[in-house]
C-alpha cells in the first residue's frame, strides 16, 4: 500500500527501513526523519506522517 503519494513509499518501505535502522542501532529509539531518511527521501506535504508513524511505531513494536 502505498503511504507516501509524493515521494511514493510504500508500508513495505517502511517496515524494511525500520528493521535496516533496528539492525544499526538496536538501542536507539527510532524517529521518522531516520526513517526518511533511509530512504533517501523527505516528506513533502506531509499528510503521510499519521500512517507513516504508525507503521513504524508498529514495526518497532515487533523487534521488542
Amino acid at each position: 500500500m502505498i503511504v507516501c503519494s509524493c515521494n511514493v513509499i510504500t508500508d513495505q518501505d517502511i517496515r524494511q527501513a525500520v528493521s535496516k535502522l533496528n539492525a544499526s542501532q538496536p538501542n536507539d529509539m527510532i524517529t521518522i526523519s531516520q526513517v526518511y531518511k533511509t530512504l533517501g527521501q523527505r516528506p513533502k506535504c506531509g499528510s503521510c506522517l499519521d500512517n507513516a508513524i504508525k507503521i513504524m511505531l508498529s514495526e518497532a513494536a515487533l523487534k521488542v
